[in-house]
């Protein structure tokens, strides 16, 4: 059996066991978890809730109140929406192996533009990443105290080396000549010269090892991605989409069961206050802001939701800490 046909057969199965994983927990999250909630009225203003999306998704127009740190998350999201075809392109790759020609499909050169792009969003997300370490492993903002930090610290590793694996992976075949959009990559070309000189058989075998790193650490990331904060990146649209349109500072009538008010369980929040629960990424804006939390009390917004994530059958007792 040759190696492309056995590169085909395990990049099949990763995708299969790492989509079914995620697949499954999304399902348990947001199907069987959310039917808990009671009902909620949130589908009003179709076109105020699309120019929400666009704004404050696509925009990320909140996130730049803190500049610095919204201008980091602002590179790190679009990078990814730029460089998503990149890491489809991965996966199509290795399934095909066995019958594409080396350097892929041929309808690629006429993509230079993007590859340009690409290239460069490359060393933005890595420039944004490593700030977004040094602010969690060095700086430590009171706002992020509570928040799951080695989680953190472990996806902005998974994004750093998917990063560097991806210009490695295409800098080596731009020097093996397999890279049809070459002069497109100014990035990937100075990362290739790194291992202009080592000989084309050792060049090969580390651009073979780059591709596995680049994306079994996808696949990794992607059944991780349902365990923790970082699943906004499949909730926030609708998140934002399904947004309160009310007048701010204005609250929902409390809850009540069995004569008590407030939440005391799962299903005395609405479906849609639910989706929040899996849509928080723990920036610790709500606690800055918090008059409650700002008096010296021990009640946190941020660590609430921490303490009592939603799962399915749980009944949890809200209360501070």
């Amino acid at each position: 059996m040759s190696y492309p046909l056995i590169k085909s057969l395990v990049v099949l199965g990763a995708l299969l066991l790492a989509g079914f994983a995620f697949g499954k927990r999304t399902y348990e999250l947001l199907w069987l978890n959310l039917r808990l909630g009671r009902p909620s009225r949130d589908g009003h203003s179709i076109l105020k809730r699309i120019e929400g999306v666009i704004v404050y998704v696509a925009g990320q127009l909140r996130l730049f109140r803190f500049l610095i740190p919204g201008t980091s998350h602002f590179f790190i999201f679009w990078g990814f929406v730029i460089l998503l075809p990149t890491i489809l392109l991965a996966m199509a790759e290795g399934l095909f192996a066995f019958t594409w020609p080396e350097g892929g499909p041929g309808f690629l050169s006429y993509f230079g533009p993007l590859a340009f792009l690409q290239d460069l969003f490359a060393v933005f997300v890595i420039v944004a990443v490593v700030y977004d370490l040094y602010q969690r492993i060095v700086v430590k903002p009171e706002r992020y105290a509570g928040s799951h930090r080695g989680q953190g610290v472990m996806v902005l590793l998974f994004i750093m080396t998917i990063m560097v694996s991806l210009l490695v992976m295409n800098g080596i075949r731009i020097n093996l000549g397999s890279e049809p959009l070459a002069a497109w990559r100014p990035v990937s070309s100075a990362v290739g010269r790194l291992f202009a000189g080592m000989s084309e058989g050792a060049q090969v075998a580390t651009e073979e090892a780059a591709y596995w790193v680049h994306l079994l650490v996808v696949l990794v990331f992607l059944v991780e991605l349902p365990g923790g904060k970082h699943f906004h990146v499949v909730t926030s649209i609708p998140a934002v989409f399904l947004r309160n349109l009310g007048p701010r500072g204005r609250l929902p009538a409390a809850a009540e069961h069995d004569g008590d008010v407030g939440a005391g369980r799962v299903q005395d929040f609405t479906w849609r206050q639910m989706l929040d629960f899996y849509t928080c990424t723990e920036c610790g804006r709500c606690q800055e802001v918090c008059p409650a939390h700002a008096s010296g009390l021990p009640l946190s917004p941020a660590q609430l939701k921490k303490n009592h994530a939603v799962r399915q059958n749980s009944t949890p007792r809200l209360h501070p800490h």
